[in-house]
């Protein structure tokens, strides 16, 4: 049975998607993000103030007989490790409202936590702060997912990034760090051994996704109609004078 912890049961993993293309290309293990409903994966995205946007996370990997699955994505950060309330964003930039479309088998066992930190600072002492989920098997089953998987669905909403300004959405892994919230596959048959198999192949890793708030360019025909609108107001008052 799933366990649940900050967040609606409805939420955080799902599988990864089939266009891998260049991301660590190299590596076994592959992670990523695409918009809802597509496979593609995505470095950007432009979100206007105040607006919600949703993505799906996706994983895929030529091993076989790995049993657990786990994601970290960072949507802000945080000065301290650790849950909420000793964790706190501190950016105000983008925040989670949802997750869900989770594509994990019943016989797995889960905890997703929203309003974590992981124990990895990004710069000085701000750490990565977000959602975790780790999800392994109950009864000796094993995941391949060698076409891409997509793991869920989570709903980000732009609460502070005005007109001009990014910020960087990001899933993460810090090999070697055990206290940390991680992004990796596991496994433990004889071949693994109980390794942790990050994106990175044992280096730190990132999949940023960058978002940006740009300020829409008016259509053509859209220009057209003020203008016109303009034209019409201006004759109107020029035959009130006369």
């Amino acid at each position: 049975m799933k366990r649940l912890i900050g967040i609606p049961v409805l939420c955080l993993l799902a599988t990864l998607g089939a266009s891998v293309n260049a991301h660590a290309a190299d590596s076994a293990v592959n992670y990523w993000i695409t918009r809802q409903g597509q496979t593609n994966a995505i470095t950007s995205i432009n979100v206007g103030l105040n607006e919600e946007f949703t993505l799906s996370v996706w994983y895929s990997t030529d091993l076989t007989n790995t049993n657990v699955v786990s994601t970290f994505l960072g949507y802000d950060t945080s000065a301290k490790f650790g849950n909420t309330p000793t964790a706190a964003p501190i950016d105000n930039k983008i925040t989670m409202t949802s997750a869900n479309g989770f594509n994990i088998a019943s016989s797995w066992n889960g905890n997703i936590t929203n309003k974590v930190a992981g124990s990895m600072p990004t710069t000085g002492s701000a750490h990565y702060y977000g959602l975790t989920t780790n999800f392994n098997t109950l009864s000796g089953e094993y995941v391949t997912a060698t076409a891409g998987t997509r793991l869920y669905d989570v709903t980000l909403k732009n609460i502070g990034v005005g007109t001009g300004q990014s910020y960087v959405v990001k899933l993460w892994d810090n090999p070697g760090t055990s206290a940390s919230y991680d992004t990796y596959l596991a496994g433990k048959t004889a071949s693994l051994a109980s390794k942790t198999l990050s994106p990175g192949n044992g280096a730190q890793w990132t999949y940023d996704l960058n978002v940006t708030n740009t300020a829409p360019v008016p259509e053509p025909s859209a220009l057209m109609a003020f203008g016109s609108g303009i034209l019409g107001l201006a004759g109107y008052v020029i035959r009130r004078k006369k």
